[in-house]
């Protein structure tokens, strides 16, 4: 939670100082580095949730000389491309003049320090030691949050994204082995041969790359159709709409492989465990994600005063987007634990028709429509064919997956209705209650009468949104409760007043 909060922060001090262009340039690099870094940690990333404590010490050693060599390969593939920037055609000249090789030169560093990071991370993680992990991320993203204001305030621009981004892999190789999770014996060249971890490791590398696919190259292919300041903006609405995926998808991801991975083997507790995770995230995914769409006309009053008002329209679909987006990200960690790497490719490789595919669609529109002259409806646009196109692959996805595990259509389909439909609702009627109190009271313009109204919409919300989830889902409430780590379940029980 802290390090999303972060996360939100550095975003709102990065629309305060940086330009679209710049922004735009960022997201560029992140779409080069699903190129280059194509294959990530070769799927090392993947196994290692799912690997059991006992079983661990055998397995550490090999993931990270396999991490090691396939993220030094990708370093090499990334400063290559930084060398041929200056080669972009004029059409690109924005990006050339935004610090994008010095971009991709940090971003380079970066992956060269990830794989000590991610198996000494693991460790913790498989050992189920989450309270110094939750400890590391709060130090991370304090200093993702410090790191990025002084670099914004000081004028780094690009830099201000990427410096903070190549700092929490740092942060986290040492907490490793402050944290007993990096052993030296994890260093050590394994002794099982090549080929037979490649043998091992072919499902999980084809995932890898379909995830570096599905989440970077999407802005490399707008970037290449779109201007700058486009691309900035249609990048700052898909990072905002998309923290509650990051929040949960991210943190819950490693959360439920190891705890689905004590149910491998046994059909009917992997069914009940997909089950579970999958009707708690339907219930309480799309209240966090419609919450931002419908906050967001005030919230950008507030904080940038109009900077970024004309995402405000495409904010929605976004939103719509990435609350079956968010669902299916975390459908990925039973997966996971369940050691289904065929078909966590299978799902990632379809994602890549809602970004990439949407994209596209998007493309086609915009030039269909002439609106390369109209920044706002460019962008809306944009937004509309992403977040669409990922809702429709994610809902399919999903739908796949729980007839894979034998959970009968009509709960599944009834689950992918209620949550979604009872946010919507629920964000409109807060909305027309903070527009009604807005007319009927006179509030002033400008930040002050943003701030009341943030507050107003907020308030009603949370309030409608606790008891629409506490009077019309407690069975699922409760099955909830069961399936999150002590701190939460316990936190989750006193605010809802389950006894």
């Amino acid at each position: 939670m802290v390090s999303r909060c972060s996360a939100l922060a550095s975003q709102a001090i990065v629309g305060v100082y940086l330009s679209e262009e710049q922004v735009g340039t960022y997201a560029l690099a992140i779409g080069i580095m699903g190129v280059t870094g194509l294959w990530r940690s070769g799927g090392a990333t993947l196994v290692l949730p799912s690997i059991k404590p006992e079983e661990y010490d055998r397995w550490a050693g090999a993931m990270f000389w396999w991490a090691t060599a396939f993220m030094g390969f990708s370093a090499l593939l990334t400063i290559g491309a930084a060398g041929l920037i200056p080669s972009l055609p004029d059409t690109m000249a924005d990006y050339r003049a935004g610090g994008l090789p010095i971009a991709l030169l940090v971003m380079a560093a970066r992956l060269l320090l990830t794989p000590i990071a991610v198996v000494g991370r693991m460790r913790v993680a498989v050992e189920h030691r989450f309270v110094p992990l939750a400890r590391v991320d709060t130090i991370n993203a304090i200093a993702r949050l410090a790191i990025t204001w002084w670099a914004a305030a000081a004028g780094g621009g690009v830099l201000a994204l990427v410096i903070p981004y190549a700092a929490q892999s740092a942060i986290d190789a040492i907490a490793a082995g402050l944290l007993g999770g990096l052993r030296r014996a994890d260093l050590r060249w394994p002794r099982m041969p090549v080929k037979d971890i490649a043998r091992i490791m072919a499902w999980p590398i084809a995932a890898a790359m379909m995830m570096s696919m599905r989440a970077d190259v999407s802005f490399l292919v707008i970037g290449l159709l779109i201007p700058a300041a486009a691309l900035g903006a249609f990048y700052f609405a898909f990072q905002l709409a998309n923290q509650p995926t990051m929040l949960l998808a991210g943190s819950l991801q490693n959360v439920l492989a190891p705890i689905l991975a004590r149910a491998r083997g046994n059909a009917d507790a992997e069914r009940d465990g997909i089950e579970r995770v999958f009707n708690a995230s339907m219930l309480f995914v799309p209240v966090t994600t419609l919450a931002t769409a419908s906050l967001f006309p005030p919230a950008e009053r507030l904080v940038w005063g109009g900077k970024w008002a004309e995402v405000s329209t495409g904010m929605y679909f976004l939103c719509i987007g990435a609350t079956y987006a968010t669902v299916t990200g975390l459908m990925v960690g039973p997966l996971l634990g369940l050691q289904r790497f065929k078909a966590v490719t299978g799902f990632e490789a379809f994602k890549i028709l809602g970004t990439i595919g949407g994209a596209l669609i998007g493309a086609a529109a915009i030039a269909a429509a002439s609106f390369s002259e109209r920044p706002a409806a460019t962008i809306t646009l944009m937004c509309a064919a992403v977040g669409i196109t990922i809702a429709v692959t994610s809902v399919i996805q999903l739908a796949w997956i729980m007839n894979r595990y034998g959970v009968a259509k009509s709960s599944t389909w009834r689950a992918m209705a209620y949550g979604p439909a009872l946010a919507m609702l629920t964000a409109l009627a807060a909305d027309s209650i903070g527009d009604s109190i807005t007319d009927s009271f006179g509030l002033p313009g400008g930040r002050f009468g943003a701030a009341i109204e943030l507050a107003v919409i907020g308030t009603v919300y949370v309030g409608l949104t606790m008891l629409a989830i506490r009077f019309t889902a407690e069975s699922t409430l409760r099955e909830t409760v069961k399936i999150l780590p002590a701190p939460a379940a316990r936190a989750l029980t006193r605010v809802f007043g389950l006894g």
